[in-house]
């Protein structure tokens, strides 16, 4: 998260709504919050059958025969 440009979006965001100027006081507070960026990562583990290891799912690809 870029700490300062976030504060200052804010301060703007605070002045322009004292100065009911409301829908750019959003565009403002969409600018600090598009700034934040968010990475994640799913981990999945699933047991055998037999509950003795842990196996990694197949991926889906479309192309397994029934």
């Amino acid at each position: 998260m870029p700490l300062k440009e976030t504060e200052t979006r804010l301060a703007t965001a605070t002045n322009l709504t004292k100065e009911h100027k409301y829908y750019e006081a959003n565009l403002a507070l969409k600018a600090a919050e598009d700034g934040i960026v968010l990475d994640s990562v799913s981990l999945l583990e699933f047991p055998k059958a037999d509950g003795s290891a842990k196996v990694e799912p197949k991926a889906a690809t479309g192309t397994e025969k029934k």
